[in-house]
């Protein structure tokens, strides 16, 4: 005769298995009581799954352990949950309505941990990303800097999510990156050449809004995330009441000297594509630059002090 155990005694279990494990967090202190046996429950899955993906006691059977997973959670959802932290997660979607994929999304994420630590693609990044919310970090400069900007809007636009870790300047934002610390970045293309370079760093994107002569075989974020556009640039501006002859002058001047294949070499060798527009198309850009600004600045929820 087989006992099966109640809804009360599988919530109990996951509360112990919350608090005794060696990685506890304050899981479940921070929502209202009623709430906290469907807190525990949820990270029981997860901490569990986790487990199978990292604990070295699962080495050589990472795999097998989390499919297992993924079958009791099926059972769940049928209503044939058997194991404590199952009865319990069965009771919780039923109470919360919890769609399946999303617990299916996270087992999905711990598998790619077990098979995989650097991605080659923007693709695959934003996968996992998706995958992962809450657990990915993305590192920057600073609050109000443009690897900030650049990736709030980013995130916004691709619909995924990251954490971020803001460091003091972009040399620490990219060690975190190379070091491990942190999963991905954006940034001016002159701090990271040496690093991509020398493999410390992959560059797997970047940001102008189609792929240009000196990133050729790169894929701008727009192939995957349509609409994107973020980096930094360098334009001449001169006073409002400069006469139209004296604009055209200088500019006409200007074009040349950025045209001349020496001049090109050296500004690509510090990572800058040349771009040879009018007064009024250089307006236009700017006018637009600062509404993405705006976008971000706002998505980033940053004040004026």
């Amino acid at each position: 005769m087989t006992a099966v155990l109640s809804v009360a005694d599988a919530f109990a279990y996951c509360e112990a298995r919350v608090k005794s494990h060696y990685e506890n967090f304050p899981v479940g202190l921070f929502v209202p009581r009623d709430k906290r046996p469907y807190v525990h429950a949820l990270y029981a899955y997860a901490r569990a799954a986790d487990d199978f993906a990292d604990e070295r006691m699962y080495e050589g059977m990472r795999g097998e352990k989390l499919d297992q997973w993924e079958e009791r959670l099926h059972a769940a959802y049928e209503g044939r949950a058997e194991d404590p932290i199952f009865i319990a997660l069965a009771e919780t979607v039923r109470r919360l309505d919890i769609p399946k994929q999303l617990l299916l999304d996270l087992l999905s994420a711990f598998r790619q941990d077990t098979v995989k630590s650097r991605y080659q693609t923007w693709e695959e990044l934003i996968d996992y990303c998706r995958a992962n919310a809450g657990r990915v970090n993305m590192s920057s400069a600073g609050p109000g800097a443009a690897s900030h900007l650049g990736g709030v809007l980013l995130l916004q636009m691709g619909k995924f999510e990251s954490l971020h870790v803001p460091y003091k300047g972009g040399g620490p934002s990219m060690a975190s990156v190379m070091a491990g610390e942190s999963h991905w970045s954006i940034a001016p293309a002159p701090a990271a050449m040496a690093a991509v370079k020398s493999g410390r760093l992959r560059a797997i994107a970047h940001s102008l809004p189609q792929r240009a002569g000196l990133f050729s075989d790169m894929p701008a974020v727009a192939e995957t995330v349509a609409g994107y556009d973020y980096s930094g640039w360098a334009g001449v501006v001169a006073p409002k009441a400069t006469p139209k002859p004296i604009l055209d002058k200088v500019h006409a001047a200007l074009a040349r000297t950025v045209s001349e294949p020496a001049v090109r070499e050296a500004l690509g060798n510090q990572g800058a594509e040349v771009s040879i527009r009018s007064p009024e198309a250089f307006r236009k850009f700017v006018e637009e630059d600062l509404a993405r600004n705006v976008v971000a600045v706002k998505a980033a929820g940053l004040k004026a002090e």
